[in-house]
C-alpha cells in the first residue's frame, strides 16, 4: 500500500512538473503607427528553431517547453 501511494504521488508532482515547464507568449504585432503587421514572423532569441506567425486575426501564440 506504501508503495503504490509513492507511485501515486511521483507521477502526480510528474504531471504537475510537465503543467508549470511550458509557457506562452501571445500578442499583436504592429508597425511604427500603430498599424498590425500581416505575416510577421516571431522567433525566441535565445532558440532560434521555436518560432511561430501572426495568424489571420494578425495575432500569435508562441509556446516554450522547457
Amino acid at each position: 500500500m506504501k508503495k503504490k501511494l509513492s507511485l501515486i504521488l511521483a507521477f502526480s508532482i510528474l504531471g504537475i512538473c510537465l503543467v508549470f515547464s511550458q509557457t506562452q507568449i501571445n500578442g499583436l504585432v504592429v508597425d511604427e503607427m500603430g498599424e498590425p503587421i500581416i505575416g510577421a514572423t516571431i522567433q525566441i532569441k535565445s532558440n532560434a528553431s521555436v518560432g511561430t506567425v501572426t495568424n489571420a486575426e494578425l495575432y500569435y501564440i508562441l509556446t516554450q517547453s522547457y
